[in-house]
């Protein structure tokens, strides 16, 4: 610490009664302040001091006065002057401006130097160096009061008394001074080069070291030159859960700050959650790329490290991963075919810096279009009718299909399959797929079966031509028979012979013959039916009614047949566009004559119902329609069969 002195080295006084005149000679100053008016002294001094005070913190400064003479009481009021002025040609007028800061003397003694403390003359010391004081008298105006100063002209000129000591720089702002780093990262420090209050002049930093240390460990120091006020340390480099650091700043006048200050921070993150934010409650294309955004929330601001994905398929009993990365991303692209189709739920969870997964966020509904994933097929046998079982997801309907058999679209959760035709032995192939509830299908699954028969009882098959249909009977010892014709099933039944009506063409007949899982074929007999003339019957009832006769003529019997067909006419097309939908109307129509009333009664039962008309060149199957007519000599009827598909 050093007090320096300077003394004033000129003065002069002015009057708010004569505005306009200078009052700087002579060895006093005479402050008045009554009715009538006041006085102002002004005084500047020597700055040559300043040089020996620059970069120094100047931390107290006293104007020390001399009063010759005094009324009772007398106090002095005085504020720095913060503009140029002349000795000799100042005046009340051109007056300069002034720091209004009310330094107040206590009563001042006369015969004596007076001190009066300038509180803030440490801040605007250079205004005060500079530019000087301005004084006045203190007492309200209550009456004549009087102060005689010494002017600079004098022995006992005024003076400044300043005390200054080296300044010392100042650490400010620093940062981070407390909380979380994240030490997977690189780290970065920073503070502000401060003057200390009341330094005169401008200091600036010229160097610093940096030091950092465990908490409670050996420091480690880092030289810094220059201005510079950051540093960033390598990711990695801090390995304990805490650490501590302080920084020394030295000023252009080579000194060091004195502030040793440790700021302690823990490398030690909080727990993180997340938040879903899209998709929630909305429909997504499954077979589409999918983006899945969070939200990281972090008390610590740390940036996320990883994330994990779930989603659940039945309200949320159990979770299937379908997404996990290293990332700070709060999202990720699903690519198509991730997700089941159907109602899903989702979930997400995040890891805080140091690898630590938070809790799994609330879980948000979707719903997934899409196609399901092929079924996984378990198991097939290699019985003649193979039963095919499988797994799969978000089934609401199946179809199978082999060697000459499509099962069609079976309804339903059931996963397995029993294909009810027999397949010759050696390697089929049979598939299967899967639909789900938005009626998309799944790509085929197929496997491979070899199939073996074993043969059981043999099956001897014969058979006759009877009127209008061909008898068959065999022997055999078996559950139950299977009826082809032409390699074409006709029916099924565990009886030893059967009658087909529904035929006037020569075919090639055999039997199956089936105990459990297999089966024996029968030999191949060959048979026509007995057709001679016209006849017609009930289906399932086959009592034949012969259609023998017309009078007056041959029987008749017209084909009909209509294709639907739209005719659609366009601009700048001459002639219509035929649309059509392969659906087809055929009818046929007769003409016969009965000659007994119960040949009549049991044609007319038939009308409305499913028969069966046939003659030596056509047969067909339809619903009936008739008309009917009588005299004494028969009774004629016409009719119409409307041809259904009947199998």
């Amino acid at each position: 610490m050093a007090v320096y002195t300077t003394y004033a080295n000129k003065s002069a006084l002015t009057k708010s009664e004569t505005p306009s005149v200078n009052y700087s000679t002579g060895t006093e100053f005479t402050l008045t302040l009554n009715t009538s008016g006041f006085c102002e002294a002004y005084y500047g001094f020597d700055n040559s001091i300043a040089a020996s005070l620059l970069k120094k913190q100047i931390t107290n400064v006293d104007f020390l006065f001399y009063v010759t003479s005094r009324t009772t009481g007398s106090s002095i009021w005085g504020d720095i002057v913060t503009s140029a002025w002349a000795e000799s040609g100042v005046t009340f007028l051109n007056k300069p401006g002034r720091i209004i800061s009310g330094f107040s003397s206590p009563a001042v003694t006369a015969g004596t130097y007076n001190t009066l403390n300038l509180i803030n003359g440490a801040n605007n010391f250079a205004s005060l160096i500079n530019y000087g004081m301005w004084y006045m008298l203190a007492e309200p105006y209550t009456g004549a009061t009087m102060t005689t100063l010494s002017s600079r002209a004098t022995t006992n000129k005024p003076y400044l008394s300043i005390t200054a000591v080296d300044a010392v720089p100042v650490v400010k702002n620093p940062y981070p001074a407390s909380g979380f780093i994240d030490e997977g990262k690189p780290v970065t420090f920073g503070w502000t080069f401060a003057a200390p209050a009341g330094t005169y002049g401008t200091l600036a930093q010229t160097s610093a070291k940096f030091r950092w240390k465990p908490t409670g460990g050996e420091y480690t120091e880092i030289e810094i030159d220059g201005t510079q006020n950051t540093i960033t340390i390598p990711a990695d480099t801090f390995t304990t859960d805490g650490i501590q650091w302080q920084v020394i700043l030295k000023s252009d006048d080579n000194i060091e700050s004195s502030d040793a200050t440790w700021y302690t921070l823990t490398t030690v993150d909080s727990s993180a959650s997340a938040e879903i934010i899209t998709p929630k409650g909305v429909f997504i294309d499954g077979e589409q790329p999918t983006t899945f955004a969070w939200k990281h929330i972090i008390e610590t601001g740390s940036t996320q490290y990883r994330y994990d994905l779930q989603y659940s398929t039945n309200a949320v009993e159990t979770w299937v991963d379908f997404g996990s990365a290293v990332s700070e991303i709060e999202s990720a692209t699903i690519v198509p075919d991730t997700l089941p189709a159907g109602n899903v739920y989702w979930r997400v969870r995040t890891y805080n810096s140091d690898g630590i997964a938070g809790e799994w966020s609330a879980a948000a509904e979707i719903i997934v279009q899409a196609a399901p994933p092929a079924p996984t097929i378990t198991t097939i046998n290699t019985l003649p009718r193979p039963s095919i079982t499988w797994q799969s997801l978000g089934q609401q309907g199946y179809q199978v299909k082999t060697d000459g058999y499509d099962s069609g679209t079976i309804y339903g959760t059931i996963k397995q399959h029993k294909i009810p035709v027999f397949l010759s032995d050696g390697v089929h192939e049979v598939s299967v797929r899967v639909q789900n509830s938005f009626s998309l299908w799944s790509e085929w699954s197929t496997v491979s079966a070899t199939i073996a028969n074993v043969a059981g009882i043999g099956v001897s098959l014969l058979t006759q031509s009877i009127t209008n249909g061909v008898l068959l009977q065999w022997e055999g010892n078996h559950n139950n028979y299977i009826v082809y014709r032409d390699g074409e099933k006709v029916t099924e039944t565990t009886n030893t012979e059967f009658t087909d009506w529904l035929t006037i063409d020569s075919h090639d007949y055999t039997v199956r013959g089936v105990t459990g899982d297999y089966y024996y074929m029968s030999n191949i007999s060959t048979a026509t039916p007995n057709v001679k003339e016209a006849a017609i019957a009930v289906i399932g009832d086959y009592n034949w009614l012969q259609l023998k006769m017309r009078r007056g003529s041959k029987p008749v019997l017209d084909f009909n047949e209509t294709e639907q067909v739209v005719y659609q006419h366009y601009s700048g097309r001459s002639k219509p566009i035929a649309e059509t939908n392969g659906f087809y109307d055929s009818s046929y129509s007769f003409s016969f004559s009965f000659r007994t009333k119960a040949e009549v009664d049991k044609f007319r039962s038939m009308r409305g119902k499913t028969v069966v008309y046939k003659d030596t060149r056509e047969m067909c199957v339809g619903i009936l329609q008739l008309n009917v007519s009588v005299d004494r000599a028969s009774w004629d009827v016409s009719g119409t069969i409307v041809e259904v598909d009947y199998a």
